[in-house]
């Protein structure tokens, strides 16, 4: 892929914040955009790899602040690509997770408009790699499950076949009700033991991590308010292998 087609809209994963995370090949699609409807992304430092001619399409969601609506998201989408204009839909993270990607798509294709993807770097692989542990390790789990923090509509998912596998859960967007789903992993059979990675704000200015254990969190124990977000939290034994302690601030 060495130019974006006219008409047409690439997916591209910023990465977890940090501006040099982003790829090699979305960062030369992203160079020749002349639209780009991006998230809010963590922190300013891709802004000046943004064409200056390239139209801004700010369309980022925070949690009870949405700047616009995903049937919105879609139109602009449209507008732009049926104008014949180079589009870039700029995603946080990896656009695959837990972005939307699917419903983006899929209105794309019921349209008629090219599309592509570039992967970025999603947010569970950033906080390990900022903590130091890995997500998988030999002798200690064989798995790795990315997990929402929180539901749609208010309902609470059923975390037992999850914490059945012994896979390392990675919880993401659920800042604000970390001492229930704690409890309902507890509830689900995780052992109160458990290691907890608490990252904060990734890659970026400001990172900070810190490891309880699950029975602190959901006893509510951990001051989870004060904790800063986008935060990423870790559930395994992986948390205890060595490296994680010489990282910590």
């Amino acid at each position: 892929m060495s130019e974006q087609a006219p008409g047409s809209v690439v997916f591209i994963g910023a990465g977890p914040g940090a501006a040099d995370l982003i790829t090699v090949r979305g960062l030369r699609l992203l160079r020749q955009a002349e639209v780009i409807i991006h998230d809010a992304l963590q922190g300013d430092e891709l802004a000046p790899e943004f064409p200056a001619s390239a139209l801004l399409v700010p369309v980022g969601k925070r949690c009870g602040h949405h700047s616009a609506t995903q049937a919105e998201i879609h139109a602009h989408l449209l507008e732009h690509a049926r104008a014949g204009r180079r589009v870039v839909r700029l995603k946080g993270g990896d656009p695959g997770v837990f972005g939307r990607l699917g419903e983006e798509i899929a209105h794309l294709e019921a349209n008629a408009i090219p599309w592509s993807v570039v992967p970025g770097v999603t947010a569970a692989v950033a906080s390990a790699a900022a903590a130091g542990f890995p997500l998988t390790h030999r002798g200690v789990t064989l798995a790795v499950t990315f997990l929402t923090g929180h539901c749609a509509e208010g309902r609470q998912a059923d975390l037992r076949p999850f914490v059945a596998t012994g896979a390392t859960l990675c919880l993401y967007m659920g800042a604000k009700h970390l001492v229930a789903t704690a409890a309902g992993l507890l509830a689900a059979g995780q052992s109160p033991a458990t290691p907890v990675a608490l990252v904060s704000r990734a890659t970026q200015p400001g990172e900070s991590i810190r490891v309880v254990e699950l029975h602190e969190l959901a006893s509510g124990q951990v001051d989870t308010a004060a904790l800063p977000t986008p935060l990423m939290t870790v559930v395994g034994e992986v948390v205890r292998q060595p490296g994680w302690r010489e990282r910590l601030p």
